[in-house]
């Protein structure tokens, strides 16, 4: 049930965002042998840019992957893809693409291991995700092909495809790399390095550590992993907070990625790590103060960070005034 929510979360997102328009009905009838596929549909819009164009066949892919019935995914996107003709702002399908990275990165995008996922859902989605490799152009140098490429090594996965996995594998350590080694790369890119960085660590020890986390909620921890997914998924995050470390003491993301280092560890039961991170959280803020830690709500689900706050007196959560 859980995976099944979180798939319907996703497409909510989508619609809300304008990147779907509606849901098909649930009883679908099947596919003409005449009609174009929903690769040819997304190839033929031109009004689509290239990461859209990406970005649609990814998600097509994935509800093959999901154990969908072909034509229901067909009548699913079919006059989505076909007709689409305003693309939405760079922000909105960023954050959307990025919280499609997360759920690939859980592996919640899946069908339950009881279901098996037919051979031709197979095929299709192979064939769906190489058609949406051609349209990241390389070498990598946006953060929003770096998050395409992401998904789509994570879908060569779920299918087998060892070949294409690979070969997404060494485009992705070559970008990553790249932002690593070079002293001018663009805050976008460094902050979609780090990002994807976190998502791959997460595929090892599956923990998130939310923004709205309560200062008087005692951390839940984790003890259920092993030493050799620990350290791939500390290194991998380390590479995170290094390549974060290029951006200036004010930026949010920078410390946010200490910040959320600080709290893994601690959910980890790593209290002398949590410790280190959380004096380079206090170095880049300028305050020694655990607060700094747990941003304080006021209201609506808006959050003021990086300000010293009573944690013992102020209220966890402020109403929002809206009834």
């Amino acid at each position: 049930m859980k995976k099944i929510s979180r798939r319907k979360a996703l497409l909510a997102i989508l619609f809300a965002s304008g990147l779907l328009h509606s849901q098909q009905p649930a009883i679908s009838k099947a596919q003409s042998k005449n009609s174009k596929t929903l690769v040819e549909l997304v190839e033929e819009n031109k009004k689509l840019a290239k990461e859209e164009k990406a970005f649609y066949l990814l998600l097509i892919a994935n509800e093959y992957l999901s154990g969908r019935e072909i034509s229901f995914v067909y009548d699913q996107f079919r006059n989505d893809v076909k007709n689409r003709s305003a693309s939405p702002s760079s922000k909105v399908l960023a954050e959307t693409i990025f919280n499609f990275a997360q759920r690939v990165a859980s592996g919640d995008n899946l069908a339950p291991t009881t279901q098996k996922i037919p051979v031709e859902n197979l095929k299709i989605a192979n064939l769906t995700i190489q058609s949406a490799l051609t349209k990241i152009e390389l070498p990598i140098k946006s953060s929003t092909d770096l998050q395409l490429l992401f998904i789509a090594s994570r879908l060569f996965k779920s299918v087998e495809n060892a070949d294409e996995l690979s070969r997404c594998h060494e485009m992705l350590d070559d970008a990553l790399r790249s932002c690593e080694n070079n002293r001018r790369s663009d805050k976008d890119m460094i902050e979609a390095a780090s990002s994807v960085l976190c998502l791959m660590a997460y595929g090892f020890i599956a923990i998130r550590i939310e923004d709205d986390v309560s200062p008087k909620i005692e951390p839940i921890k984790i003890d259920n992993y092993t030493s050799d997914n620990f350290i791939k998924a500390e290194k991998l995050l380390q590479r995170a907070a290094a390549i974060s470390d290029k951006l200036p003491a004010d930026n949010h993301n920078r410390r946010k990625m200490h910040r959320d280092l600080a709290l893994w560890y601690a959910r980890l039961g790593k209290a002398e790590l949590a410790a280190k991170e959380k004096e380079i959280l206090f170095n880049l803020v300028g305050l020694k103060d655990d607060s700094i830690l747990y941003p304080r709500p006021v209201g609506c689900g808006h959050l003021v960070w990086w300000e010293r706050w009573n944690m013992a007196e102020d209220p966890p959560y402020v109403a929002c005034g809206m009834g």
